[in-house]
C-alpha cells in the first residue's frame, strides 16, 4: 500500500484534473448555449420556437451530466477513503498485528534493526508495552 502523503498527493491530482475536466466541459457548453442564443437573436419567426426548445433541452442536459459527474465523482472518492480508512496503521492493529519500535521511537521493520538486551517498545490496538530482546533468530528467505 503507498504511503498515506503519496495517496493524498493522488487524491490532490486526481482532483485537479476532474475539476479542469468539469470546467472545460462547462465551458464548452457555455460557448453552446452562447451560440444558441445569438441564434435565436437572428432567427425569423418559427425558428425562434425551436432554438428555444433546443436551449432549454441543452440546459437540462448540462444539469443532469454534471449531477452524473458529481455523482461519480463522489462515489469514486468514498472508495478511495475507504480504502485509506481501512490500511490507517490503527486499523492493521486491530486486527491483531502490532508495531515494534526502537529506543529513539523509529519503526524496527526487520530483525537486523534489534539487538540482543536492547529495549523496544510495542504498539498495539489498545496501548503499549516495553520488552527486552534475549534472543535474536533470524529466517531463511522461504520465497
Amino acid at each position: 500500500m503507498p504511503e498515506r502523503n503519496a495517496v493524498v498527493q493522488l487524491l490532490d491530482e486526481l482532483d485537479d484534473r476532474i475539476d479542469g475536466a468539469m470546467q472545460r466541459r462547462l465551458h464548452e457548453w457555455r460557448q453552446h448555449l452562447t451560440l444558441l442564443a445569438n441564434q435565436l437573436r437572428h432567427a425569423p419567426g418559427r425558428g425562434i420556437y425551436a432554438a428555444k426548445e433546443r436551449l432549454g433541452q441543452l440546459g437540462h442536459r448540462l444539469v443532469r451530466s454534471m449531477d452524473t459527474t458529481m455523482a461519480q465523482r463522489r462515489q469514486r472518492l468514498a472508495q478511495i477513503e475507504a480504502t485509506l480508512r481501512s490500511a490507517h496503521p490503527k486499523r492493521v492493529l486491530e486486527r491483531g498485528y502490532s508495531m515494534v519500535h526502537d529506543e529513539q521511537g523509529g519503526v524496527v521493520s526487520t530483525i537486523a534493526g534489534l539487538t540482543e538486551g536492547q529495549t523496544i517498545h510495542l504498539q498495539f490496538a489498545d496501548g503499549r508495552a516495553a520488552a527486552d530482546v534475549h534472543t535474536l533468530d533470524h529466517m531463511e528467505d522461504e520465497t
